[in-house]
């Protein structure tokens, strides 16, 4: 495996992969689901059974993931929602551990930072920098030193 350094210095047609595990609940009916990562919609569809959806990004770009819950009817006694049981970056396990760098939003306005999507609404995980340059951050890893050209 690379060092951070080492990816730093890769050429920029490199990608990174991510993996995106949905788990529907579908006791009071099948939910929608689509997930778009960086406007490019991947699944648009119901889900029924458990889906899988993969996807490349440029290793040095800042990427958005969205995944969107539609068509939940609500019932006190009978459940559906969609749940992320896994959501990995260039095979680095983000949830559940970074749950609380998500945003949910949703039709009862709850504020939830969540991988269980119990209401209609988006989620969404924005990677605001190169991913390594993030996960860095996201891990309390200290400061990184932002190249220069002044020598």
């Amino acid at each position: 495996m690379k060092t951070f350094l080492d990816l730093l210095n890769t050429a920029s047609n490199q990608t990174i992969e991510i993996n995106i595990d949905l788990r529907p609940i579908v006791d009071n009916g099948v939910p929608w689901a689509t997930v778009i990562v960086n406007d490019i919609c991947l699944l648009d569809q119901h889900c029924s059974d458990f889906t899988n959806v993969t996807c490349q990004v440029p290793l040095m770009a800042s990427f958005k993931i969205v995944v969107e819950m539609h068509n939940k009817i609500y019932d006190e006694h009978r459940e559906s929602a969609l749940v992320i049981e896994r959501l990995e970056i260039d095979d680095h396990l983000i949830l559940p551990k970074f749950n609380h760098l998500t945003q949910y939003t949703n039709d009862h306005d709850k504020v939830v930072y969540s991988n269980y999507l119990g209401y209609n609404g988006t989620w969404v995980l924005h990677i605001d920098k190169p991913f390594y340059q993030w996960f860095h951050h996201a891990n309390n890893r200290g400061w990184l030193l932002h190249p220069s050209n002044k020598f």
